[in-house]
């Protein structure tokens, strides 16, 4: 399934990914400090 991705693509799928993280440890560390 991978090979059909152009590298493009994968790039913005490990992006996408990061962000997402950064998201939801952010959102924890807020729900902690409340």
């Amino acid at each position: 399934m991978l090979f059909l991705y152009t590298k493009l693509e994968l790039e913005v799928l490990e992006e996408a990914k990061c962000v997402s993280k950064i998201m939801f440890c952010s959102m924890i560390l807020l729900n902690m400090v409340k």
